[in-house]
C-alpha cells in the first residue's frame, strides 16, 4: 500500500516543482521566500567569468553594488569578489552575462553560491515592488509564508497551520503572476496570527487586467 506521505510528496511534486530538459528540478518559490531563506541579497554587476573543468564550477567575478541581507560572514565572503556557481545544466549550474543582478544564494564552505534554484534576475527586470520588496520590505513578512495553491490542497493539515498567504497567481505567465511581481505577504495588525497580501495600486491593477482576460476567454 503507497502511504500517506509517498501521496502528499507526489503532488507537491507536480504542483511544487519546475525543471528543464537538462535535469535541474527547483521549487517554485515567491520572491519573499527566496528572501526570506537566503543567506545573503545583494546586488552585483558580473565582470567575467573563469571555469573550472576540473571541478565543474565557475567563479563569477563580482562588484558588490549592494547588500540587502547578509550577515559578517558572509560580507566576508562576498568581499573577496567572486560568485560561484556549479557550470553543470544538470546541477543547475548559472550562466551569468556582464550585467547587473539581483542574487539571493547561500554560503557553503566559505564560498557565496547562486544556482537556478536561487532568484537570480537582471536587475532592470525587476518590478518597482519586488525591488523595494527586496531593500527592506520581504524582511517584515518573513513569520509568514507563501504557499502555492497545490501546497495546501495535497498537504496534510498539521503540516499547513503556519501562517500563510494562498499565491493564487503561482502559474500564470509572468506578466500575470500579480503575487509574485506587485506584492507582499506579511502579519495581520488586527488579526494576530494570520497573515495577508498587501494591496496597492499596481497589484490591484494586475488582478483586475487578470478578470478582465479571464471574463474575455469565457466569452463565445
Amino acid at each position: 500500500m503507497v502511504s500517506t506521505c509517498s501521496v502528499v510528496l507526489l503532488a507537491l511534486t507536480s504542483f511544487l516543482v519546475y525543471g528543464s530538459s537538462d535535469g535541474c528540478s527547483c521549487m517554485n518559490s515567491h520572491p519573499q521566500e527566496h528572501y526570506c531563506s537566503a543567506d545573503f541579497v545583494a546586488v552585483v554587476q558580473v565582470k567575467r567569468a573563469r571555469k573550472n573543468t576540473i571541478n565543474s564550477v565557475t567563479a563569477y567575478h563580482i562588484r558588490t553594488r549592494r547588500i540587502f541581507k547578509a550577515n559578517h560572514k558572509v560580507e566576508a565572503a562576498l568581499k573577496h569578489g567572486l560568485l560561484w556557481s556549479s557550470s553543470k545544466a544538470n546541477s543547475c549550474g548559472l550562466r551569468l552575462k556582464r550585467r547587473k543582478y539581483l542574487v539571493t544564494g547561500h554560503v557553503t564552505g566559505e564560498k557565496p553560491w547562486v544556482s537556478l534554484c536561487n532568484f537570480v534576475r537582471e536587475w532592470s527586470t525587476l518590478t518597482k515592488k519586488q525591488r523595494k520588496g527586496f531593500r527592506r520590505l520581504y524582511g517584515q513578512g518573513c513569520r509568514c509564508k507563501v504557499r502555492a495553491p497545490g501546497f495546501v490542497r495535497f498537504t496534510p493539515l498539521e503540516y499547513t497551520k503556519e501562517h500563510y498567504c494562498l499565491w493564487e497567481t503561482a502559474w500564470l505567465e509572468n506578466e500575470s503572476d500579480c503575487q509574485g511581481r506587485h506584492t507582499m505577504c506579511v502579519p495581520s495588525v488586527h488579526n494576530e496570527g494570520k497573515c495577508l497580501w498587501v494591496h496597492n495600486s499596481a497589484y490591484r491593477h494586475c488582478m483586475k487586467r487578470n478578470r478582465k482576460l479571464k471574463a474575455l476567454k469565457k466569452s463565445p
